[in-house]
């Protein structure tokens, strides 16, 4: 009979189960790049055409339970499929392209200093607006400057401050041009 020491040892199941959530973990995280992309870069990137509907799906549901799900979904299908391409395509090496991340925004313009210092300067830096843009619409302002003043500034906007930053700068850029 062979002796204890002859015998691989096996990894314990709590191993197991770590390296299999640092997987799953990791697989999260190409999937929230993934869905983070824009649509047209995700379908430059030669998907499968399950992954590719689960992540369009997956981007178009806001923050929640139904998009937890979706995402799960998109780990599944990553998991199945060779989620190895989809990282390099993702996490390309040096000297190759990365698909641009919504993050890769141009540079803020002057609409976007002048709605910070609106945001910021409160109801008399809005009367200062007034009296230098007379055609402004003071209630539609005030609306958008309420909204966004309201949001934490220390956590990332919501969906409706997120649409009340957006009108207010298309406003801003009206004026301008």
């Amino acid at each position: 009979m062979a002796s204890d020491s002859e015998t691989p040892e096996l990894p314990s199941r709590a191993k197991l189960r770590r390296a299999q959530r640092a997987q799953d973990d990791a697989l999260w995280k190409i999937a929230e790049q993934l869905v983070g992309l824009r649509e047209a870069i995700r379908a430059r990137l030669d998907l499968d055409e399950a992954l590719g509907e689960a992540a369009d799906l997956a981007a178009g549901i806001p923050a929640g339970t139904g998009r937890r799900r979706q995402m799960r979904l998109v780990v599944q299908l990553l998991r199945e499929g060779d989620s190895e391409l989809v990282r390099r395509a993702l996490n390309p090496g040096p000297g190759q392209h990365r698909p641009a991340a919504p993050s890769d925004r141009a540079a803020p313009g002057p609409a976007d200093a002048q709605a910070d210092s609106l945001i910021q300067g409160g109801d008399s830096a809005l009367q200062a607006w007034m009296e230098a843009h007379p055609r402004s619409d003071r209630s539609q302002l005030r609306q958008w400057l309420r909204t966004l003043r309201t949001a934490a500034p220390d956590k990332p906007l919501g969906p409706a401050a997120r649409k009340a930053r957006k009108a207010l700068l298309q406003y801003l850029q009206g004026l301008e041009g």
